[in-house]
């Protein structure tokens, strides 16, 4: 089988959007939102289960969204943080996964590319942690190996899953991407128009 299709995905989207003012997941791009581009991204790469872990306005962002692909899991403790989303997510993972790609939904446009190439990264031994590369700068998505599962769960909310992949326990590996948008935080109403403006300028619109 596919190393894809063993690896499920994990799409982060529980946080308040308190700078955008409105959910995140639904802002959209070519009239589709960033939480259905992302669902179709990781499928057309050929992960098979993908998660998304909401939180504030979950029934809001769930019942607007349109991919059948989502599998939806409601964290309540949304507030302390986004470790604690992983964490909720974690915790509903079948004992036999093997590892997982934790994704943002705020980073709508890495390219499928970069996510076989993180999957290609983890299937060859490069490490127990995978992160992407694009000129020197690290991003997301991350993938996380079974083995650090544990160091996940036990790490306070409050600390974050970056603490895990500094802590020098893990083996990391990283692949060099030609993708910028594996650092494209879209958190704010100016970013989200800067963002569109690009894209509309990119493609003549």
């Amino acid at each position: 089988m596919n190393i894809s299709k063993k690896i499920p995905a994990i799409i982060l989207a529980a946080g308040a959007s308190s700078r955008m003012g409105r959910p995140k997941p639904l802002l959209e791009l070519e009239g589709r939102s960033f939480a259905d581009i992302a669902a179709g991204t990781l499928a057309a790469a050929g992960i098979k289960d993908i998660y998304m872990v909401l939180g504030c306005r979950a029934g809001e962002v769930s019942s607007a969204l349109k991919s059948k692909k989502l599998k939806i899991i409601i964290n309540s403790d949304w507030p302390k943080g986004q470790l604690s989303s992983l964490k909720a997510a974690l915790r509903k993972l079948p004992l036999k996964t093997r590892g997982v790609l934790v994704c943002l939904s705020d980073h709508p446009r890495v390219s499928t590319e970069t996510v076989i190439r993180i999957l290609e990264g983890f299937s060859s031994g490069m490490g127990e942690v995978i992160l992407p590369s694009c000129n020197g700068r690290r991003g997301h998505p991350v993938l996380f190996s079974r083995r650090v599962f544990g160091a996940l769960l036990e790490t306070p909310d409050d600390r974050g899953a970056r603490e895990v992949v500094r802590s020098g326990r893990f083996s990391l590996g990283v692949v060099e991407v030609d993708d910028p948008f594996i650092f494209q935080d879209i958190d704010t109403p100016k970013e989200y128009g800067e963002m569109l403006k690009e894209f509309n300028e990119k493609t003549g619109d």
